[in-house]
């Protein structure tokens, strides 16, 4: 599920939601547009407010050293 689609579905405002996740409203409004992709603790924190329903996987850089990092960051989050 995409950030806009959640925000949607469940009737949250973008400032809410960025108060949840610790950010601006004009930060999510970046993400949600697509025009900002984020950074991988916001990525994996998007995650976890939205218990899994948006995935963090899908909002950083298609890089593949952004999604190591994401794996790796995820992981040491799993173990802690």
């Amino acid at each position: 599920m995409e950030v806009e689609e959640y925000l949607k579905f469940y009737g949250i405002s973008k400032q809410r939601f960025g108060e949840f996740c610790g950010v601006t409203r004009m930060t999510i409004n970046n993400i949600s547009s697509k025009r900002k992709l984020t950074s991988i603790p916001l990525a994996l924190r998007i995650e976890e407010v939205t218990n899994g329903e948006v995935k963090a996987i899908n909002l950083v850089a298609d890089s593949c050293l952004d999604r190591l990092k994401l794996v790796e960051a995820y992981n040491k989050k799993v173990q802690a």
